[in-house]
């Protein structure tokens, strides 16, 4: 057997500290969104932009599923949709 030196190794799972934001608007999962991007520094020209595509979003959801307001009901059907949506009919 081989005697192991240094540092004890901690084999404990630690939760995240990082807030869930499944139960949230979609307005607060965005508002959390541009906090951490406040946090890394992000450029006023990329916040702007956030903004921008974020109220496109908003508008094509409004449109196209009334219903949603939560974060947590927007899945990858409803996200492939608006890719499409972007690819084939907005114009920049």
């Amino acid at each position: 057997m081989s005697e192991r030196k240094g540092k004890r190794i901690v084999r404990r799972r630690t939760e995240s500290k990082e807030p869930t934001i499944y139960g949230h608007t979609i307005n607060q999962a965005f508002d959390y969104f541009i906090t951490l991007k406040k946090t890394e520094g992000v450029r006023e020209r990329t916040m702007s932009d956030y903004f921008i595509l974020f109220r496109y979003f908003t508008d094509w959801l409004k449109d196209n599923y009334p219903e949603i307001s939560l974060i947590a009901d927007i899945d990858t059907t409803i996200l492939r949709e608006y890719a499409v949506y972007l690819s084939k009919e907005i114009q920049y």
